[in-house]
């Protein structure tokens, strides 16, 4: 028979103990994680919402929209655009916008689902609309398309984008 001591009671105590700080450790670490993940989906919707309030006015829409109806603008029909204030008024901003939401998108600080749910149309739109016109800056000045993360997104989104749009149809 095993006798029962002090130093086996000492001993199951220890045991004890270490285990309870073992259990204790990984519910403070899984407690943390959890914290850390609602932290970032707070920091990513925040950022979000930021991001949609620039776009909630008509001015914005009313960029967009001279965007998206000038499917089959050229060149220097854009430029004539971009150098009148009057005439632009903000249709380049409407790039630099997506091309910013890229950028977020590729640094890891928005979701790219959230995008893809919200802004696909205008990622589209404005990329195909937008690319020989790009395309010809670049051709012309020599320097390198200044719009990369915006393509980074119409690449990620345009699939998506014609899918829904052949659902609609059928």
């Amino acid at each position: 028979m095993v006798e029962i001591t002090l130093p086996i009671i000492l001993q199951i105590i220890q045991t004890v103990g270490i285990l309870v700080g073992i259990i204790y450790y990984i519910t403070i670490m899984r407690n943390n994680q959890r914290t850390r993940e609602t932290e970032l989906e707070t920091r990513q919707a925040h950022l979000f919402s930021f991001l949609m309030e620039r776009m909630d006015n008509v001015e914005w829409w009313t960029h967009y929209m001279t965007i998206r109806d000038a499917q089959d603008r050229t060149y220097d029909e854009w430029e004539e655009i971009f150098q009148d204030p009057v005439k632009d008024g903000g249709n380049a901003s409407i790039i630099a916008f997506l091309n910013h939401v890229g950028w977020l998108v590729k640094k890891g600080l928005i979701d790219m689902e959230v995008v893809v749910e919200n802004l696909r149309e205008p990622i589209v739109r404005v990329h195909e609309h937008m690319t020989p016109y790009l395309e010809e800056y670049e051709r012309r000045t020599g320097r390198p398309q200044p719009y990369t993360h915006l393509k980074y997104l119409y690449e990620h989104v345009k699939d998506r984008y014609y899918q829904d749009a052949q659902a609609i149809k059928t």
